[in-house]
């Protein structure tokens, strides 16, 4: 494996170096966030979740409490974010304003497993992570399945999968130990040795997750690592970077950068 040092990094990614004081946003209780391809950013707590514009100002908050818990939110298309509540085994889509689409899913009506991960698709569909079966299964926009990935049971022997993911037509499933990769039809693509990955961003190729004090990088094409410094005396519980700014985000804060 190769690393490369910060500057390159920075330089393949097409940002630069931190550039002036942070936007500091004074938060209410969130267990955690998103951030969509324009900078835009998502709070859950609870069954809230709460959306702020790329400035930090507040937009709107939706509320369910019929279905629990919020598990999880797909922001990749901001004009239709997937959120899934693990609890009640249930879908909502939302527009850009937070307002539901269609009804909730139910997906004991569509499948007939209890999913435990899930995220969007390019294709207007979804992806549900199967644990019993240990697959990944693809629904299409008509919420009918069409496609799915082997059994992954050989990779998670004491290993459990984290999240799941969709990016550049390519299905990410990380798990404790790795992060394995199939293309759009479920076809097997590579095991990435990536550990402890956690709240994984997806840049073209380049893969960036929170490490300490750090952002780490991998191009999983080039399979070359390298890592990006979080600013001095930062402990962040969840980093992004969009174009060019860098998400902080800590129990009560948000800090916003720009990378020039």
């Amino acid at each position: 494996m190769i690393r490369i040092v910060n500057f390159l990094t920075l330089f393949i990614l097409g940002i630069g170096c931190i550039h002036s004081q942070p936007l500091i946003l004074s938060m209410p209780p969130y267990d955690f966030l998103a951030a969509d391809v324009y900078g835009q950013i998502y709070t859950v707590n609870g069954s809230e979740l709460m959306k702020y514009d790329a400035q930090g100002n507040f937009k709107q908050k939706q509320v369910n409490n019929r279905l629990g818990t919020i598990g999880t939110i797909d922001v990749t298309n901001p004009l239709k974010i997937l959120v899934f509540y693990r609890e009640s085994n249930a879908l909502v889509f939302l527009d850009h304003e937070l307002i539901e689409i269609t009804g909730p899913l139910d997906l004991y009506l569509t499948t007939d497993f209890e999913a435990t991960h899930a995220c969007s698709s390019s294709d207007d569909g979804f992806w549900l992570w199967n644990p019993i079966q240990q697959k990944a299964y693809h629904f299409n926009s008509q919420r009918v399945s069409d496609r799915q990935t082997i059994c992954l049971s050989d990779w998670l022997v004491n290993n459990l999968v984290t999240e799941i993911l969709e990016r550049e037509q390519s299905l990410f499933v990380v798990t404790e130990h790795n992060v394995l990769v199939f293309d759009f039809f479920g076809t097997y693509l590579t095991n990435l040795p990536l550990k402890q990955v956690k709240n994984l961003n997806i840049n073209s190729k380049t893969l960036l997750w929170l490490s300490g004090n750090n952002m780490l990088t991998y191009d999983w094409v080039l399979h070359q690592s390298g890592e990006i410094p979080i600013p001095e005396g930062k402990t962040p519980k969840q980093a992004f970077i969009k174009g060019n700014k860098m998400i902080l985000g800590f129990e009560k804060s948000i800090e916003i950068y720009d990378l020039k």
